[in-house]
């Protein structure tokens, strides 16, 4: 396995190539998996120039960010066969617009967003307007939220 970065530091069972290797990391990448961060330096860095160094057929796999990929030389580069499938997650524009030709691209996968959501909390009742016109006190409108919250979770109420 090669990776690449800009500064080449070493990680353990990995070749890592610095900045100037860029060349030398694609030429030898069957499958190129991009996890790069978003930065004046990472933008458009996967264009035509350098798709076109990767062996013909080569995969791409891009997770990092959509703003690393030139879209449109990657759909040439499909086309062309020069890259042999690509697995996109991120891209230019998010949410991927519905008629972006990634949508029915014949190598293209396009992963689905599906972070897992948190659960909705459940949300104490309003206090009734007979509690805040009769007690201002806020001891009893706490009283009041507590007994709510504990008969609108099915509890048995102490009174």
């Amino acid at each position: 396995m090669t990776g690449w970065s800009a500064s080449g530091r070493p990680v353990e069972g990995i070749t890592v190539l610095d900045a100037p290797a860029l060349g030398q990391a694609l030429a030898g990448a069957d499958i190129l998996v991009s996890l790069l961060p978003d930065t004046p330096a990472t933008r458009g860095l996967l264009n035509a120039e350098t798709l076109a160094m990767l062996p013909e057929g080569a995969w791409l796999i891009n997770a990092g960010r959509g703003t690393v990929l030139v879209e449109e030389d990657l759909l040439a580069a499909l086309d062309a066969g020069r890259v042999g499938h690509a697995v996109l997650d991120v891209f230019t524009a998010e949410p991927l617009p519905a008629g972006h030709p990634f949508w029915s691209h014949p190598r293209v996968t396009v992963t689905p967003i599906s972070a897992p959501q948190p659960a909705p909390r459940p949300q104490p009742p309003s206090r009734p307007k007979t509690c805040v016109a009769r007690c201002r006190a806020r001891r009893c409108c706490i009283s009041w939220t507590a007994a709510a919250v504990t008969e609108a979770r099915g509890e048995t109420s102490r009174s």
